[in-house]
């Protein structure tokens, strides 16, 4: 994760998340009780007014009521409902499922910050097409949280990313032990008040879903601030992909070992990633050995400030 001092989220409510249906019934729901109070989302509103884009804040996820065949998890069902696959009303696909993780709301100055007021983050989903069409929209206060550097990460996981359980479970393997690992993607956004970062990344364990020794990201979409986090770490050099596109890598200190990460030099809206060469380039820097361990990745959004929305038009994972 990009940041400033914490540069990776804890794992609290990381599980798979309780969907509501949204249909015809769906009602509208104040931003806040008090039509006098001025909220962050009140200041998004009127930057969005600005370029002509406002959108209905008070449903669920910017869309209106009552278009069909969408789920929409939001920031309200990360840590309740039911638990774990099978659960009611728990949207998987196979080894796929969405993860939301507001986590900069999880701590310090953060705790300060109140859904439906200060900000809203939403996955749409279409079941009969996931993980395609899955459409990320947030709304964030305009200025960065000091803590974090960002204030989340929603994605799509495949297999247990952050301690999520999908329907089907992968085969945790260790990197030595690695056949292929492929994540092919396509990505737009629409244009956005604010930053973000749009993130595909993974953790190495010293166990199977033990202790993180390792966070391995590429920068699909980097945020300014996520270009000058890169350039402030140590630099390992550049890896040319199987596409020729070159990516400068450095690797900064986190929480739960060292980040590397992969960074373009313009946003990659599509293409494929190859996770197991990028694995050989680090082995090859003596950063990783080869003993650790995979249990899942992540393909998602960081919001760092304001709003905006990205749709994932085609996702697909090639492990063995």
């Amino acid at each position: 994760m990009a940041g400033t001092e914490l540069p990776h989220h804890p794992s609290a409510c990381t599980r798979t998340i309780p969907l509501t249906l949204v249909g015809h019934a769906d009602k509208e729901r104040p931003v806040s009780d008090s039509s006098t109070e001025t909220t962050h989302l009140d200041e998004t509103r009127a930057q969005l007014a600005k370029h002509g884009e406002v959108r209905d804040l008070t449903r669920h996820g910017g869309q209106p009521a009552g278009e069909s065949g969408l789920v929409h998890v939001t920031h309200d069902h990360l840590c309740g409902g039911d638990e774990g696959p099978g659960g009611s009303g728990v949207l998987h696909q196979g080894q796929l499922h969405p993860y939301a993780g507001p986590w900069s709301t999880y701590f310090g100055a953060g705790k300060s910050l109140k859904h439906g007021i200060d900000f809203t983050d939403e996955i749409a989903v279409k079941p009969d097409s996931f993980p395609a069409n899955v459409e990320f929209t947030w709304y964030w206060p305009l200025t960065a949280p000091k803590e974090s550097g960002v204030y989340g990460y929603n994605a799509v996981s495949f297999g247990s990313y952050d301690g999520g359980v999908p329907q089907t479970p992968i085969t945790p393997r260790q990197v030595k032990d690695i056949g292929a690992l492929e994540v092919n993607y396509g990505f737009d956004a629409a244009r956005p008040v604010g930053d973000f970062n749009v993130l595909a990344e993974f953790f190495l364990t010293k166990s199977v879903g033990g202790d993180k020794v390792a966070e391995i990201g590429f920068f699909l979409r980097p945020a300014k601030s996520a270009v000058e986090f890169v350039n402030a770490g140590e630099q390992l050099g550049t890896y040319t992909d199987a596409s020729g596109r070159v990516w400068k890598v450095a690797v900064q200190p986190a929480p739960h070992g060292p980040f590397y990460m992969f960074l373009p030099s313009a946003e990659v809206p599509a293409g494929s990633i190859d996770f197991k060469a990028a694995l050989s380039f680090l082995q090859g820097k003596g950063k990783v050995s080869g003993e650790e361990w995979f249990n899942g990745l992540a393909f998602g959004i960081e919001p760092i400030t304001g709003s905006g929305s990205v749709r994932v038009q085609s996702l697909t994972v090639n492990y063995k």
